[in-house]
């Protein structure tokens, strides 16, 4: 993993600043994280012109239904922050820079990018484990960030042992893992893919995040099916073996269990992901194509869906993964596509990842799994074109 640092070029940072805006509690819990985000923006923008790139016609295309549903927004939802609305544009608009600005090369550089910030998580984990806190920046009121890592504690109960990575908790970094995970199983095998898997499949086990798991255990056994050098009979007997293995884990761990118990019959606590479907039932109804104006009501959800819905509106929700689908469609598979699909649906259901640019991009990704991964591009390309 050492090469990764000696051959780190523009595409690695671009993916790391794109990861950083899209949850780095250094930058997202900023005090100036507006101004952050322009400048960012401003950066993509000069690029984009140096490059001559696609980013403004797909830019202009993708948030033209947007824009429409923020007009209709702005019209019947009362006191909606114009402010709100064009900093989210910007949001889109650095997601759209940077996946543009990388083409196909985007889904290689992500993986090789989240598996360094995996490294170095364990790294982090393994001393919290082994020695305690470590010295950091306060970021939030649990939150202490050494940048490229981050740690849960509070006065109440002490050092919290799981892993958030560089984000903001372990749900957010399990939904990042597990979009970085699924896309290195598709591609072609080789020593340093095998070696992002395991590094990844560790980081995300040391989350603790029940949603992590649940996505990480789809993951693995579309994984097994999607293996074509082994016979049907010896997949299915994987597939079964790790189905046994997750239920197994499902009422071993109580964290696991006790969670989605909990969670399946807690319809007051804003930690129940699938019981804000309940409890924000009869808004989602009468606000399902425009949303609502969250600054003004009670509202908070651990669901990055019922978030989706009632900050952007269902019209838009549609569109999204519509568009997500479309794009999928172009590159990969049914099988492919849908697996992803659900992969992004489920991340959702832990973290409201809508807020931040990389989610806000996924439909506009070239999703390439034809090329292998490797730290060196130069001898990466040489492969790829031989």
């Amino acid at each position: 993993m050492l090469n990764f640092f000696k051959y780190i070029n523009k595409d690695n940072l671009l993916v790391f600043l794109l990861l950083c805006s899209s949850g780095n509690p250094i930058f997202i819990y900023s005090p100036i994280v507006r101004t952050l985000y322009i400048i960012f923006a401003i950066f993509l923008l000069i690029m984009s012109f140096a490059k001559k790139t696609d980013v403004f016609p797909k830019f202009l295309s993708y948030i033209s239904v947007f824009v429409i549903i923020a007009i209709f927004q702005q019209a019947f939802i009362p006191n909606l922050s114009l402010n709100s609305q064009l900093f989210a544009f910007i949001r889109i608009f650095i997601g759209v820079a940077t996946i543009r600005l990388l083409g196909d090369r985007f889904v290689n550089e992500y993986v090789k990018v989240m598996t360094v910030v995996a490294a170095i998580s364990l790294v982090g984990i393994a001393i919290n484990t082994l020695y305690g806190m470590i010295p950091g920046y306060q970021t939030s009121k649990i939150g202490y960030s050494l940048v490229l890592y981050t740690q849960l504690y509070s006065d109440f109960k002490g050092l919290v042992l799981r892993n958030c990575g560089m984000f903001w908790e372990p749900g957010a970094f399990q939904g990042y893992l597990n979009l970085a995970f699924a896309f290195a199983v598709l591609l072609p095998d080789n020593k340093l893919k095998r070696i992002s898997i395991i590094i990844m499949s560790i980081a995300i086990l040391t989350t603790f995040s029940t949603t992590g798991y649940l996505v990480f255990g789809l993951t693995v056994i579309y994984s097994l099916y999607y293996m074509k050098r082994s016979s049907t009979t010896v997949r299915l007997i994987c597939v079964a073996a790790v189905c046994i293995l997750f239920i197994q884990a499902y009422y071993s761990l109580e964290f696991l269990n006790d969670k989605i118990v909990d969670n399946l019959v807690n319809t007051d606590s804003s930690q129940g992901r699938v019981t804000d479907y309940i409890r924000y039932g009869a808004v989602l109804k009468d606000n399902f194509l425009l949303g609502i104006n969250i600054a003004d009501e009670d509202f908070y959800t651990g669901n990055g869906l019922v978030y989706m819905i009632l900050y952007y509106g269902g019209i838009f929700v549609i569109y999204y993964f519509l568009k997500l689908y479309n794009c999928l469609r172009q590159e990969v598979s049914l099988s492919v596509a849908v697996h992803l699909l659900l992969v992004v649906l489920l991340t959702l259901q832990g973290e409201v990842f809508m807020f931040y640019p990389l989610y806000l991009s996924l439909p506009l990704i070239v999703y390439r799994f034809d090329k292998p991964l490797g730290y060196d591009r130069n001898r990466q390309m040489m492969v790829y074109r031989s």
